[in-house]
């Protein structure tokens, strides 16, 4: 009776320290906007219409390839397929936009819609 209490509570604390660590983890995908044409800029919310503007994505646990749409004020949308992003490099796509209004920007991976972000554009 003893070891199979014992049991339990290893299998428990396994169980716990297996939940924590997934907890933890770094996301899979970063992805933002920016007011410019530079991988390094901060994200941005809003940019001024006469202002560069891009989409940053970044894969941190594997290269991958990803479909990016950008949906305007409107209703049109912009899509590119196949974009490449190699492990845990970011990669940036220019938006050509000078509509004020909110962008929404979508991102895919495999099928699996992993991202959106919005910015107005001003």
């Amino acid at each position: 009776m003893r070891l199979v209490r014992l049991v339990a509570v290893v299998t428990l604390l396994v169980g716990l320290m297996a939940s924590a660590g997934a907890a933890t983890a770094a996301p899979a995908y970063r992805y933002y906007v920016v007011c410019s044409h530079s991988k390094q800029a901060p994200p941005a919310t809003s940019c001024s219409k006469n202002s560069n503007k891009g989409a940053v994505f970044k894969s941190n646990n594997a290269a991958v390839k990803y479909k990016i749409c950008v949906k305007y004020p409107g209703g049109q949308k912009l899509c590119a397929n196949n974009q490449n992003a190699p492990k845990g490099r970011k990669v940036l796509n220019t938006i050509s936009s000078s509509l004020k209004g909110v962008h929404t920007v979508k991102w895919w991976v495999d099928g699996d819609l992993v991202g959106t972000y919005n910015f107005t554009v001003t």
